[in-house]
């Protein structure tokens, strides 16, 4: 009754209005500001001092973080742990965005705080990278990580250093350097501390050796890869933690990412999707199931492909992972556009572009230019295609599949001289162990048949022959029909008709049960061009 009373004038000269059940407010902004602007500095800070003494163990935690930091640099130590408080609450409900920006004003009171020490100060980087990995926002995850891990490294202690350095790979199972190049920061940690761990089984030093595998790409042989990966996958059954064999499991699964581990990888991720499910789900289970998606895409299995998605998407939407949705769109849109549904590729597209404007990772534009690519394509837009395909190999280091992308849609649209020219200028690079080998091996065929180049026929079939009964993809990515036709392509040009035929058939048959008939209008049209 006295606050009503004392509220009145003011709400009679029209500076605040009543909004009923004993709430008010300033009638404008500007009646706030002049208010604010009169109250010296000292004693405004005395009210939201007020506040959050009031509001402490209410549990309303982003109100008690607003205040506290708006009390002044002398209430840092409060203020740090309100603030972190509210955004471990942020992150409960998936308020990544909101969570991200709590941890940064923590790190920001840190120098104010007289109790803080290095510790608190790796902990709260490995909150920040937790939070960037949920919003895939890249460059700011490997900056963190790389602060992290010279913060540990300050400290004097190994296994803090690792910690930080397999955050990058555990749980992200993404690579601290763009496609191509290594991140020696990174690297360099891990071999540092597998130097300085005990010999022996160690659930950190397993998550180290599976990280090193990943981190490690492109400066590793396949056998060195593999080696590295047998022993932590040894390590982590022997150990016998499940969410450690479920890391070790998910590691394995993008590191071993050429098509002869296919099969293995189902398994492996497979087991992943269990055990993720067994520990209650989350962003674990997404990623294991976002994965055993792109496998069942490259192995041709596209019934449970759908179920997976499908499942995916569910938990995706559920959880707010935006960078869940970016690769389930990725890997649908080439589908519908083989089918020809352009209604469901221009939603798809929709969501592609909207769930892109919330990330931040390298080569980011790749998502729009391969789906476009495809669009464009199945439209029989070639030229445009073209020019996409150009532009996405720019961005890539050269490797076997990009030029045969680039040459084969070149001669999709007539221009065989200009395909010539350009595999002349841009050899192919045959990557053991590639994710994108198979693509780039399907367009090699195509673009043998196009350009009377049987020597590069013969090089794809040989290497296509093992992978009869899948897609010509780039893991997730790129669906482009099933490898029989494009073994069909290869074996045509080495003057092989009979076998082009059989494998024409067999391809025929699959984009019959696949639901792509652009698919099957184009090798349809080869066949009668090249009489196979």
């Amino acid at each position: 009754a006295t606050l009503l009373d004392l509220v009145e004038p003011a709400r009679v000269a029209g500076l605040v209005r009543d909004d009923g059940d004993d709430r008010y407010a300033f009638a404008r902004a500007l009646v706030a500001d002049s208010r604010r602007a009169g109250v010296p500095p000292s004693r405004r800070a005395r009210t939201p001092l007020r506040v959050a003494q009031a509001l402490d163990g209410t549990g309303r935690h982003s109100e008690l973080a607003r205040h506290w930091l708006a009390a002044g640099p002398a209430y840092a130590t409060a203020a740090r742990a309100a603030t972190m408080a509210a955004a471990g609450a942020a992150t409960g409900v998936h308020a990544h965005e909101e969570a991200t920006e709590l941890l940064l004003r923590a790190l920001d009171l840190l120098p104010h705080d007289p109790t803080a020490t290095p510790r608190d100060r790796y902990e709260l980087l490995m909150l920040l990278v937790a939070s960037y990995r949920w919003r895939t926002l890249w460059p700011q995850l490997v900056a963190t990580i790389e602060e992290a891990i010279g913060v540990a490294e300050e400290i004097g202690d190994a296994r803090l250093v690792g910690r930080a350095a397999i955050s990058m790979t555990v749980g992200g199972l993404w690579r601290s350097a763009p496609e191509g190049a290594t991140n020696d920061v990174v690297v360099s940690a891990l071999r540092s501390t597998l130097e300085t761990l005990p010999d022996g089984d160690d659930p950190l030093r397993c998550r180290v050796v599976a990280s090193l595998a990943n981190e490690g790409y492109f400066d590793l042989t396949a056998a060195q890869r593999r080696a590295l990966l047998d022993e932590a996958l040894a390590m982590a059954r022997r150990i016998g933690e499940p969410r450690l064999l479920l890391d070790v499991c998910q590691v394995l699964t993008v590191t071993l990412a050429g098509p002869e581990a296919a099969l293995e990888r189902l398994d492996r991720i497979t087991e992943a999707v269990r055990l993720s499910a067994g520990l209650g789900g989350g962003w674990a289970w997404v990623v294991s199931t976002i994965l055993r998606a792109a496998t069942l895409n490259e192995l041709g299995r596209v019934e449970e492909l759908w179920a997976e998605v499908a499942a995916g998407r569910r938990e995706t939407e559920r959880l707010a992972i935006p960078f869940g949705h970016l690769v389930l769109d990725t890997m649908e849109l080439p589908w519908r556009a083989m089918a020809g549904d352009a209604a469901r590729c221009e939603e798809l597209l929709h969501d592609i572009r909207r769930s892109q404007a919330m990330l931040s990772i390298p080569q980011d534009d790749d998502a729009i230019g391969s789906v476009l690519l495809c669009r464009r394509a199945w439209e029989g837009r070639l030229d445009e295609a073209v020019d996409l395909a150009v532009g996405y190999a720019e961005s890539f280091p050269p490797t076997i599949s990009i030029t045969p992308l680039v040459t084969a849609l070149m001669t999709r649209a007539g221009r065989l001289e200009e395909a010539r020219a350009y595999l002349s200028e841009h050899p192919v690079d045959y990557v053991e162990g590639h994710w994108n080998v198979a693509l780039g091996l399907c367009f090699l065929a195509e673009t043998a048949l196009a350009l009377e180049r049987p020597d590069l026929a013969a090089t794809a079939y040989e290497h296509l022959a093992p992978l009869a009964g899948r897609t010509c993809c780039a893991g997730s990515a790129l669906a482009s029909g099933p490898v029989d036709a494009f073994l069909a392509l290869a074996a045509a040009a080495t003057g092989e008709t009979a076998v082009a035929t059989g494998h024409a058939e067999d391809a025929l048959a699959l984009c019959e049960r696949w639901g792509i008939p652009l698919a099957a209008r184009w090798l349809t049209d080869l066949r009668v061009r090249h009489g196979f």
